[in-house]
């Protein structure tokens, strides 16, 4: 479980477990996708923010 982290390293953790093919399906909570970015009021946003930076 990530605690608090910021949004880079939630973004360079989902990138190497795909790169390295250790998961197929990640799933963050709603509580730790907002707490990572600067979107607290909004996950959708935060999700959008995270994704967009992936690819």
């Amino acid at each position: 479980m990530i605690k608090s982290k910021n949004i880079d390293y939630v973004i360079d953790l989902v990138y190497h477990l795909n790169l390295e093919k250790q998961a197929k399906i990640i799933v963050i909570d709603r509580l730790q996708i907002t707490k990572t970015t600067n979107h607290l009021e909004n996950y959708r946003l935060s999700i959008d923010e995270i994704m967009t930076k992936l690819k």
